[in-house]
């Protein structure tokens, strides 16, 4: 069979290639999930972290601005202020400038820019600005008070023109100003863009609460307040080395999640071979007053070298459902040939077997023709037996009688000689003699008991003619009543096997005791006859007709024979006669 016919024919190879391809397929949509999970997971772990130092850097914004009004109410306008506000700059490049501003009435106001000339700023004046193409400068409007700028540092030359500026002459100033003196805490503007370029806001800290502050009340308040501006481009590039493939961007939450910066985006997008969507993350950073939330966005899908690997894991698989296919193919065709085989073999053996049952039917009716020609032949003996000891009865024994009456006779006659009257006298021994072996040869062909009494009074007769008396042999009979109406067959043939055994344990064992019994059992007639002597020899068990004779007897009645040699602990033969089937039917009804 070929490859493909065997995978069209096989119900359970397709079976098996669908199992396959699920599990093919599961495993590519495991991998393809745990890699996307990993990846999701990966930049969860980089965001988090991300957003710890960008949530660190904006927190050190307010240590900064505390640092700065402490080192003023310490130093004053000094060189020393200026270093400190110089390493501040230095240590975190988000802060572009540093600065300090003060409440001014308006009646205070020309005083006030006189005094800041006399300090060393020549040019002081409380001012505005606008727009017209680039930034414009000019005099602050008519106003109840004012919040100038009075201190400024940075690397930039030019933040010295922002002294003077008018906090609350510009509106998302103004308002992120007035919230910090009202509660002393740190307000951040909204974002705005710099005229320097990119975007930033503006950090205030007052030095003191004062919630009852009214500007256009005209009150002279004692206030003051430091600030920071700080560039969020500068502020995300911290978070942007961790993601040197995504887009990260901070927006002010209070107005419409406006940009608080230009968002970062990636220089060269990280290619992507199957791109699935994208992941972000977004948390807020309201901290210190500054109402911010960090975004990131990174394009999520599977790489070239993740398809190369699920490209080799399916060629693992396509490889390995060829060679489990292949397999089963060989296996298949090895089954095909073992059946074949096994086919074969089996013929072989119903034809073996076919051919025992024959030998064995021919070997049983060979045995049991044997078995009747056997019991047959036994049946013709004693027929023989039987008429032979008639005629010596009838024929024999008469003519005896007669030769001893006759013998009788003449000596009467003869008077006193005694020549003849010892003639006569030994004839009338020789007759008594001949008469006595006659009568006893007549006894051992066909007993008269059997014909007249039974088994049980023949086997009686034959024991006594042994004379176990004068031998100093002790014989015990226990023979059940029914064996006399076994057939006569069965008869014939355990007379003369007990007459045989009781014959040779006499004549070879010289035993002390001899038991024989005889009993009708389940279907069968039991004869054992056991001894104390020394026991049968292998010679005398096999020669002569004796046992020999007697198991050819015993086999023709389908019976066995065993035979317990204990040496001189003496000898056990028991034989095993199964009943006929009339006569076990006799003796279930009888029973």
């Amino acid at each position: 069979m070929s490859l493909l016919r065997f995978i069209k024919v096989t119900p359970a190879l397709w079976l098996t290639i669908v199992v396959w391809l699920l599990v093919t397929g599961g495993l590519m949509y495991f991998l393809y999930q745990q890699r996307l999970s990993d990846n999701e997971r990966e930049f969860t772990e980089q965001a988090t972290a991300a957003y710890n130092e960008l949530r660190e850097k904006i927190s050190i914004n307010e240590t900064v601005l505390e640092g700065f009004a402490s080192m003023l109410r310490l130093a004053g306008d000094s060189p020393t202020i200026r270093q400190y506000t110089a390493e501040m700059r230095r240590a975190y490049p988000h802060i572009y400038s540093v600065g300090f501003q003060t409440y001014v009435p308006a009646s205070e106001k020309t005083a006030f820019e006189m005094q800041q000339r006399r300090q060393g700023t020549t040019d002081f004046r409380i001012k505005d600005f606008s727009y017209e193409g680039q930034r414009q400068f000019h005099d602050v409007a008519a106003l109840s008070g004012y919040y100038p700028t009075v201190f400024a540092d940075s690397g930039n030359p030019d933040v010295q023109k922002v002294l003077g500026l008018d906090q609350f002459a510009v509106p998302f100033l103004k308002q992120a100003l007035l919230d910090s003196i009202k509660t002393g805490e740190a307000r951040a503007t909204s974002p705005f863009t710099l005229a320097e370029g990119g975007r930033g806001y503006v950090l205030y800290k007052a030095r003191e609460a004062i919630p009852d502050f009214d500007i256009d009340s005209g009150k002279p308040y004692h206030s003051h307040a430091v600030s920071i501006l700080i560039k969020t481009d500068v502020l995300l590039g911290f978070a942007s080395r961790y993601f040197p493939n995504a887009t990260l961007q901070l927006t002010y939450r209070d107005i419409d999640n406006e940009s608080a910066g230009d968002a970062i985006k990636p220089a060269a997008t990280k290619s992507h071979f199957l791109n699935t969507g994208s992941l972000a993350f977004s948390r807020s950073l309201d901290d210190s007053g500054q109402p911010f939330t960090f975004h990131i966005e990174m394009p999520n899908g599977l790489s070239v070298w993740d398809v190369a690997l699920a490209a080799a894991l399916i060629t693992l698989m396509i490889a390995v459902g060829w060679y489990g296919l292949r397999h089963m193919y060989k296996r298949h065709r090895q089954r095909l040939s073992n059946e074949s085989a096994f086919q074969v073999l089996e013929q072989e053996r119903e034809t073996l077997e076919q051919r025992v049952i024959e030998r064995t039917r021919e070997l049983n009716e060979k045995t049991s023709e044997i078995q009747r020609l056997a019991t047959r032949l036994v049946d013709l003996q004693e027929d023989d037996y039987r008429h032979i000891a008639r005629e010596l009865h009838d024929e024999f024994g008469q003519t005896i009688t007669a030769i001893g009456i006759n013998n009788k006779l003449i000596s009467n006659r003869a008077g006193n000689k005694t020549d003849v009257t010892k003639l006569t006298s030994d004839t009338q021994a020789l007759v008594d003699d001949l008469h006595t072996s006659i009568h006893s040869l007549i006894g051992r062909l066909r007993p008269e008991a059997i014909d007249t009494f039974g088994l049980k009074a023949s086997i009686e007769q034959c024991i006594a003619r042994f004379k176990p008396d004068q031998s100093g042999i002790q014989v015990n009979l226990n023979i059940q009543d029914e064996v006399d109406h076994l057939p006569d067959n069965h008869t014939i043939t355990i007379y003369r096997a007990v007459q045989e055994l009781v014959n040779n344990a006499i004549k070879h064992g010289n035993p002390e005791a001899i038991e024989i019994t005889i009993s009708l059992e389940a279907g069968v007639t039991r004869i054992r006859v056991a001894d104390n002597g020394s026991g049968i020899s292998n010679d005398t068990a096999g020669s002569g007709f004796g046992l020999s004779g007697l198991k050819e007897r015993i086999v023709a009645l389908r019976g066995e024979m065993m035979i317990t040699n204990t040496g001189q602990q003496g000898c056990t033969v028991t034989l095993n006669l199964p009943h006929p089937t009339d006569f076990a039917r006799q003796v279930a009804n009888a029973n």
